[in-house]
């Protein structure tokens, strides 16, 4: 019986702290990837740093005041967390080759960046709730 309370007690303290991390906030942004529709309907994403959601937040802001008069169109953006780097982001650039194709997966509450899948094409992409489709002249940053 005495082993029997020792794991029953083990058992506890284990789905206590699986909760308790489950519940963690995420942690602040430090990616905003803005979407803009490009000329034959897909999504164009920018890849830039941000200092945390707030920063974000204010640069969206300011980013979307602005595409009106660029005749830009807005699609979508989000404020994430990621370890995953991207090249640096160069208004007016020429692009370097043609645009790269991602899928991107996105945290539950669209928080958090987790993967990035680089593809041939577009079509490639399997959407879902989770899953971004999106093309950008941005490639990933390899160490």
């Amino acid at each position: 019986m005495h082993i029997l309370s020792k794991f029953t007690l083990l058992g506890a303290a284990l789905a206590l702290g699986a909760c308790q991390q489950a519940k963690a906030p995420a942690p602040e942004a430090n990616l905003m990837i803005m979407l803009t529709k490009a000329d034959d309907g897909s999504s164009d994403a920018s890849f830039i740093e941000v200092s945390g959601d707030d920063n974000c937040a204010g640069r969206v802001k300011t980013a979307r005041g602005v595409f009106p008069a660029a005749n830009i169109e807005y699609v979508a953006h989000y404020c994430v967390y990621s370890d995953i780097k991207f090249k640096p982001f160069a208004h007016g650039s020429a692009p370097a080759g043609p645009p790269k194709a991602f899928q991107l997966t996105l945290s539950k509450n669209g928080k958090i960046l987790k993967s990035v899948k680089v593809l041939k094409t577009l079509k490639d992409c399997h959407k879902s709730k989770t899953n971004v489709c999106v093309s950008s002249a941005q490639g990933l940053q390899r160490d």
